[in-house]
């Protein structure tokens, strides 16, 4: 994979800001697209420098982290709004260490020392909202042939009116990652586990199956393995903060030229772009298409 556009100044204002807590996972933030949409994924490894495990004084840690993600898609032809969206979800990362000190990793992306996050990871056939296929029921006394090209006509009609093409349009994410120590986390916050979701009713079920990935342009990494709410937690005002960092960005996509692949470019805030690291272990995986990523000043 070609290596993205960043420049040597930009990568030392990171690698400043970050203090070598932070890296992006698999060196680069990840992009790949095909004839009707593209996808795009972006995920940071986060470790703890000496001073913030002293401040956990022997005892166990806590990174609280909120994940604001919004979108605007428009029309090539006259620039009207086709949709408009967006998720607020906050997570919760319990902190503890082995017996040789070590942070210990989550078992979907087990690196030593360090914690997995998920920043964006979008798949573009969902902005739309155009919402899950539901192909057509089978007729009675319908030949299985009839019925398969009923279907397919079906999907490439759902196709045509979900794919990104003769679109343009911006996403947004702003996150924030509060580190503390746990001993210090005394309000009592009622995290949803993934296990719970099939116990859930009411507006949290109607929110779950909203954000399902049939429908939903935002996958659920983070969601299916870590606890969350769709609320502000009370411990996210805890004033005892350790430390925290702060995540801006904005994917901006042009596909008004539909014979042409679509044009990406991903704006960082400045200092906020951890310098490069490795993939997740085991993974070989990565995007397919190099896309432009430049740090700006961030408007407030």
């Amino acid at each position: 994979m070609n290596i993205l556009l960043i420049t040597l100044t930009s990568l030392l204002i990171s690698l400043t800001s970050f203090s070598g807590t932070y890296e992006t996972v698999n060196s680069v933030p990840q992009f790949a697209d095909g004839e009707n949409h593209f996808l795009f994924y972006w995920a940071v490894w986060r470790g703890l420098s000496e001073k913030e495990k002293a401040a956990f004084s022997g005892g166990e840690g806590a990174l609280l982290s909120l994940r604001d993600i919004s979108w605007k898609m428009n029309d090539c032809t006259n620039g009207n709004l086709i949709h408009s969206d967006g998720e607020r979800v906050w997570y919760f990362d319990d902190l503890r260490f082995n017996p040789q000190g070590a942070l210990i990793p989550i078992k979907e992306a087990p690196r030593p020392g360090c914690r997995y996050f998920n920043m964006l990871n979008i798949n573009s056939q969902h902005l739309r909202g155009a919402g899950p296929f539901k192909g057509p029921k089978k007729n009675r006394g319908e030949k299985m042939e009839e019925w398969d090209k009923r279907r397919h006509a079906a999907f490439l009609d759902w196709q045509e009116k979900s794919w990104a093409k003769n679109t343009k349009g911006s996403i947004w994410l702003d996150a924030e990652h509060k580190l503390f120590s746990k001993q210090s986390l005394i309000e009592n916050d009622h995290w949803i586990d993934p296990k719970d979701y099939s116990k859930l009713t009411g507006s949290l079920l109607e929110t779950i199956t909203k954000l399902s990935s049939s429908r939903w342009p935002v996958h659920f990494d983070e969601r299916s393995h870590k606890p969350h709410l769709f609320e502000e937690p009370k411990n996210w005002t805890n004033t005892q903060v350790v430390s925290q960092n702060r995540f801006r960005a904005r994917l901006d996509w042009n596909w008004c030229d539909a014979n042409q692949p679509v044009k990406v470019e991903l704006f960082v805030a400045k200092g906020e772009l951890p310098p490069p690291g490795p993939n997740r272990p085991g993974r070989t995986d990565s995007g397919k298409t190099s896309i432009k990523v430049t740090e700006i000043e961030w408007p407030e």
